[in-house]
């Protein structure tokens, strides 16, 4: 029934995340921050609603904005632990804003690190991520992926050799 709700509030939230008033904008992603850690991961239904507008959030060259959408990001990664987020994350790796392919990398680490395993779709995802912070511009960037080939060791040690 919470969930329908929300569901229902999703488009009014949505403008108000992607609005040009920052405590308006900030206000709405306190919500989806406080939401995510109340429902814990009952919140996975919902994250195809409020994770595309944060990721967007990221790309803009406003750091207030940015830092405040990582943040939540960071908190629906760490309270769902589904592994649903991984196509958004790893969708925002090769996006031509450099700091959203930070967060996105950086994001992508800390669903693996929270991770036991994986599929076989999840973890083609996960070689793509690889494959392309492999070849990014920015040293951060790389050296995240990097930190993502060592986590993908780590849960998948059997798929490493192949894939080096």
């Amino acid at each position: 029934e919470m969930i329908a709700g929300i569901r229902s509030l999703s488009t009014p939230l949505n403008n108000a995340i992607n609005s040009e008033r920052s405590r308006l904008s900030a206000a709405a992603i306190e919500l989806v921050s406080s939401l995510s850690a109340g429902l814990g991961p009952a919140f996975e239904p919902l994250v195809s609603l409020f994770f595309p507008a944060l990721l967007g959030l990221c790309a803009r060259t406003n750091t207030v904005f940015t830092r405040r959408a990582k943040a939540c990001i960071f908190v629906v990664i760490e309270n769902t632990q589904s592994p649903c987020l991984l196509p958004y994350l790893t969708g925002s790796v090769n996006n031509k804003s450099a700091s959203l392919r930070l967060i996105a990398a950086k994001g992508v680490l800390a669903c693996l690190n929270l991770f036991k395993s994986l599929d076989d779709t999840r973890a083609h995802l996960i070689k793509d991520v690889i494959e392309l912070t492999a070849r990014d511009t920015r040293a951060d960037v790389r050296k995240a992926g990097e930190n993502i080939l060592e986590a993908y060791k780590a849960i998948l040690p059997d798929n490493v050799e192949r894939f080096v």
